[in-house]
């Protein structure tokens, strides 16, 4: 059993890849498999066709296709050091900073909460550090409910080098965003 990636819209309009994997017969049932980080890589296609073998009719929705389509993140161990080496340098920036309410994620994606004085997310700080993070060439993105996140997805090319470089941009970013108010 093999699948094939098919076309879905939301309900706001936006279209995403779909991998669907069919039964062979009757479906026995329906499984969506929600990647976490990695994107619909071969790993998450292969989990699916292995499901669909076993009579189900399985989706992944690509759900990253709305930041960008395609992503299929890998398990190397080069691509795990670089999301240990941004966590861990945002970590940092964290324990410093009040401002910092979570750094999270796996791999190459992660995002650091920001909250106000309160704790309460804070989705205009967030605006600002993106702001002021692409005046200095850094490009990030907003997430969360309330846009109060910070989501970091380098390249997997990305260098330890580079890493060290946006973690500082950042850190300068969020200083300058905080000071500004």
């Amino acid at each position: 059993v093999m699948g094939t990636t098919i076309k879905a819209k939301a309900a706001d309009g936006h279209e995403l890849d779909v991998y669907r994997a069919e039964p062979g017969g009757r479906a026995r049932g329906g499984l969506v498999i929600a990647q976490e980080i990695f994107g619909v890589n071969g790993h998450i296609r292969a989990v699916c066709d292995d499901y669909a073998a076993e009579g189900y009719l399985v989706v992944a929705p690509a759900l990253f296709d709305r930041v960008e389509r395609g992503v299929e993140l890998g398990y190397e161990s080069d691509d795990i050091a670089r999301g240990r080496q941004l966590r861990a340098g945002l970590r940092a920036v964290a324990a410093d900073q009040p401002a910092i309410g979570d750094v999270r994620g796996l791999g190459l994606m992660v995002g650091t909460e920001l909250v106000d004085g309160d704790g309460r997310p804070d989705g205009a700080l967030v605006a600002r550090v993106i702001a002021e993070a692409a005046e200095r060439g850094l490009l990030l993105l907003a997430c969360g409910p309330q846009g109060q996140v910070v989501r970091f997805i380098p390249p997997l090319v990305v260098d330890e080098a580079q890493v060290d470089e946006a973690v500082g941009i950042y850190a300068e970013s969020l200083d300058k965003a905080l000071a500004a108010g």
